[in-house]
């Protein structure tokens, strides 16, 4: 979901942890995006950089498997 926001819209979330996820059935929601900037922003990456490794170090905490902050990061800026 991260990836696409920013492959397909441009947008970085930039405060995004587990409290910014909604699960829908399947599906999953990422809200409270007031605080999101456009790819272009100087601390874009930066923000980037935080959301996934927020995420990451949630479902870590909880023995889910997961792949590094540093490879998502690798492949959604690819």
């Amino acid at each position: 979901m991260v990836g696409r926001l920013y492959k397909n819209t441009g947008l970085v979330h930039a405060d995004l942890s587990e409290y910014n996820i909604f699960k829908f059935g399947k599906e999953r929601v990422l809200f409270d995006m007031g605080s999101s900037v456009l790819s272009s922003h100087p601390q874009a990456k930066e923000f980037l950089t935080r959301d996934l490794f927020n995420v990451v170090r949630f479902f870590k905490k909880r023995g889910i498997a997961t792949a590094s902050w540093e490879e998502l990061l690798g492949g959604i800026t690819s």
